[in-house]
């Protein structure tokens, strides 16, 4: 679904030089981050958002990688509690991963510790009121649980002296929290997986809608919007036009008639200042 060659999702905050602080890992962010200039040792913190495939599938490679490089520095891992359906919560996942009896038994040291730790947190989905996560290198992270269907997600605020970023992650826009949770912030990192066209369609109660987005941005009174996570359907199919990339100047117009600030569609290794 990811369609014109984009990767999934995975978003890196470099600070001094080297990325501090990932947000998901997809199955191309270990190579993206190689080919952005990344060296081992250099991500103390990795936040995931969600357990769905496109966004922590590249896990295991990183930290193979992380290993074979001979990393020594710990590594924190934050992420949501599980559900009793569909879902383990993030340090469940992490033993099915990489523990004994998972599905790369040659890490499982790294949940003694050895040859680095992994620092694990998780964050529970059911409060509606933003929850404290870390302060790393002045930079405070905070947390929100935000409706995604039936898979427990969060969206993440990264405070800082010098800038404040939010990532919406996947959600439909529906937790009323979420205006004051990412107010005043100086950019919105949003999922716009969908077009407006897929209001009528279950997708709509997964994941947001470019309007609604607008909307949620203008209320928020967010300084910069990037679109991010844009999908799209190949070949032809009667559905193609409920993804986002079927017609992203559609989606562009969508945001910009609710919301009046600028608007950055993101492609893959895009940087920008903060």
């Amino acid at each position: 679904m990811h369609a014109e060659g984009r990767g999934g999702s995975a978003y890196a905050l470099w600070l001094s030089g080297r990325p501090v602080i990932v947000v998901d890992m997809a199955a191309e962010a270990p190579a993206a981050l190689v080919r952005a200039g990344a060296m081992p040792a250099t991500v103390d913190v990795l936040l995931i958002s969600h357990l769905h495939a496109d966004h922590v599938s590249g896990l295991p490679d990183f930290l193979w990688g992380e290993v074979t490089a001979e990393r020594r520095a710990p590594l924190v891992i934050a992420g949501p509690a599980g559900n009793e359906q569909t879902f383990p919560d993030t340090s469940e996942f992490l033993t099915r991963l990489i523990g004994k009896a998972g599905a790369f038994p040659v890490m499982s040291g790294l949940q003694e510790g050895n040859p680095f730790a992994l620092r694990v947190t998780t964050l529970p989905t059911s409060s509606s009121t933003p929850q404290h996560v870390l302060k790393h290198q002045e930079v405070a992270i905070t947390a929100l649980s935000v409706p995604h269907g039936a898979t427990p997600a969060l969206a993440y605020r990264l405070d800082a002296p010098r800038f404040s970023i939010v990532f919406a992650g996947d959600q439909s826009g529906l937790n009323a929290a979420f205006t004051a949770f990412a107010s005043d912030a100086e950019w919105l990192v949003l999922h716009v997986i969908a077009s407006d066209r897929a209001k009528d369609d279950r997708l709509a109660g997964v994941v947001g809608l470019p309007g609604r987005f607008g909307s949620l941005a203008r209320a928020a009174r967010v300084k910069h919007v990037v679109l991010s996570h844009l999908m799209g359907q190949p070949g032809a199919s009667a559905a193609t036009s409920l993804w986002s990339l079927a017609d992203i100047e559609e989606v562009l117009s969508s945001v910009r008639r609710a919301y009046g600030g600028p608007v950055t569609v993101a492609s893959d290794l895009m940087c920008l200042e903060l």
